[in-house]
């Protein structure tokens, strides 16, 4: 009988963390999604979205990714929303809008652009550090961060006001190898908090 009970009861602390496990997955995607802006897809829509960005001659704005100092909160429009996220590739001259590639934008039907106050252009690179066993004379493994530059610049004026450094550092020492990673969602997320923590600013 005791037996038959401590099953019983295994099986039901085992339902229970279960469905503990479910609901923290669902409310982690749900915030997530609370989070993420309208992510565009479809080769097509991207097409029309990167012709109306390259009518806005946002070209010249594109170039303040490399941040040289010129950001300025001054600079943000009235209003920091709707905005459009553009990625620029790693080896791409910032101004060559042909590779520009749209990731979101915060309109769920964006017909025109003429409306979007904030255009934010972003690109990656890679920072790396070697590990190794404790006294030796050489690294035996490189750990890799991705960090994300991020230029938020007003779309009406072009200029820029506030820019970004987004990743996680490298630990100094680590028991393995650490890769990290910047994923799409996780960087629209940040970049619609970002703007919604600025907006909150007096």
């Amino acid at each position: 009988m005791k037996s038959k009970n401590s099953r019983l009861l295994r099986e039901i602390l085992s339902i229970i963390v279960f469905a503990a496990v479910c609901f923290g997955i669902y409310e982690g995607a749900s915030f997530l999604r609370g989070l993420s802006v309208n992510r565009v897809y479809g080769k097509d829509t991207r097409k029309q979205i990167l012709h109306m960005a390259q009518d806005q001659d946002w070209e010249q704005a594109a170039e303040t990714i490399k941040n040289k100092g010129q950001h300025n909160l001054s600079n943000a429009p009235e209003r920091l929303d709707p905005y459009l996220v553009i990625l620029i590739p790693k080896w791409d001259r910032p101004r060559d809008s042909q590779l520009w590639k749209v990731l979101a934008c915060s309109e769920k039907d964006p017909g025109s652009l003429d409306g979007i106050q904030t255009v934010v252009f972003c690109k990656y690179t890679e920072e790396t550090a070697g590990y190794g066993q404790p006294g030796a004379s050489t690294s035996s493994s490189t750990g890799t961060s991705e960090f994300v530059h991020i230029s938020y610049v007003n779309a009406q004026t072009g200029l820029p006001y506030k820019w970004e450094y987004y990743g996680k550092d490298l630990p100094g020492k680590s028991s393995g190898t650490p890769h990290f990673k910047v994923s799409t969602n996780k960087l629209l997320s940040h970049i619609k908090k970002a703007l919604q923590d600025l907006g909150k600013q007096p």
